[in-house]
């Protein structure tokens, strides 16, 4: 098994680099939107988190994939 310490801070500069800001607190993410929020920036939350998300897994699948070596 391999123990993948830090995904959460991973995932978290991820959101960052898609332009949005979440809370990393070990690997639980926290995020706080506004309480007037549209349905397209509801949409575009959506998209961030799923692009972090899915870089998120390609990491963890790289990490595998190394620690097969």
């Amino acid at each position: 098994m391999i123990l993948c310490v830090g995904l959460g801070t991973y995932f978290g500069k991820q959101c960052e680099k898609h332009g949005m800001v979440v809370r990393v607190a070990g690997d639980t993410i926290m995020m706080a939107p506004p309480f007037i929020i549209s349905p397209q920036e509801i949409d575009e939350l959506i998209s961030i988190y799923g692009k972090a998300l899915k870089a998120t897994e390609e990491k963890v699948k790289e990490l595998k994939s190394q620690h097969k070596k």
